[in-house]
């Protein structure tokens, strides 16, 4: 008893302290901006968060980022958990030569820094044209964003019974059946907590917006975040911290509605 006693402590003392920066950023973000000096405050100055909201939503121009974040976190998100799946698939059931050396030739991008590919693709949507456009960043989330994806789902993909493909095709199921109507449903806590990593993130990413684009409308939110803390002495700190807490509303809301299929997967990859 003693000993759940002092888990139990230990635990709500790494929350507290883990909620402490979450709290400074609320109270903060709401105070009122004509109270508001240039020191962090533990105790709210004021409250007004709808102006504050109003006012960041203006000064920061928030929607064309929030419209690119959606299209490179969600959309290239997804699709890259869908090429992932089919690449895990095709290797554990398809069973290619030599699948461990397309294992590492997929997984081995993740042992690369990232900082190592931002000169080639730099060059490579200047000379193709595509430097500053949607389309280029999602590719290059797209492709950053497999390996990993890769990596789970076929970790995953490996505990089902190969027994399961041999009645299906036994059955008449082509391929393509068999992935789309039985491993994806039967994946689907693992790739679900693929997406919910890769959508996070491609949501959060700063280095690959702030090289591959130039212009408010195809730049993510980070790099409108970073250029407005650029301006932080001209723009009340109140706004600042409203942004801030804006573009990590939706990653919070992906997660807690998605709660339970990360403790699905989790589960099974125990």
């Amino acid at each position: 008893m003693g000993s759940h006693k002092v888990r139990h402590f230990v635990l709500i003392l790494m929350s507290i302290f883990w909620m402490m920066p979450v709290y400074l950023l609320l109270v903060n973000a709401f105070s009122d901006v004509d109270k508001y000096n240039a020191n962090f405050s533990w105790a709210p100055k004021g409250f007004t968060p709808i102006q504050n909201f109003q006012a960041a939503w203006q000064v920061a121009d928030l929607t064309p980022g929030l419209i690119s974040n959606l299209i490179y976190a969600g959309g290239g998100g997804a699709i890259a958990v869908l090429i992932a799946a089919l690449a895990a698939f095709s290797i554990i059931i398809l069973q290619p030569k030599y699948p461990m050396m397309w294992f590492w030739i997929i997984y081995g991008v993740n042992l690369i820094p990232f900082q190592m590919f931002l000169t080639p693709l730099f060059r490579m949507s200047a000379s193709i044209g595509l430097y500053d456009t949607r389309l280029w960043l999602t590719i290059v989330y797209i492709g950053i964003a497999i390996p990993f994806a890769f990596f789970l789902a076929r970790n995953h993909m490996l505990s089902i019974p190969f027994e399961i493909v041999e009645a299906s095709r036994l059955d008449g199921a082509s391929s393509f059946r068999i992935f789309f109507q039985i491993f994806l449903p039967l994946s689907w806590p693992a790739l679900g907590a693929a997406f919910i990593f890769q959508f996070t993130w491609i949501w959060n990413d700063l280095l690959f917006g702030l090289t591959l684009t130039r212009s408010p409308e195809v730049r993510p939110l980070m790099t409108t975040l970073v250029t407005l803390v650029g301006q932080y002495q001209s723009i009340p700190a109140p706004v600042v911290l409203t942004v801030t807490l804006i573009t990590s509303i939706p990653v919070m809301i992906l997660f807690l509605a998605a709660q339970k299929l990360f403790v699905q997967a989790l589960r099974a990859g125990s």
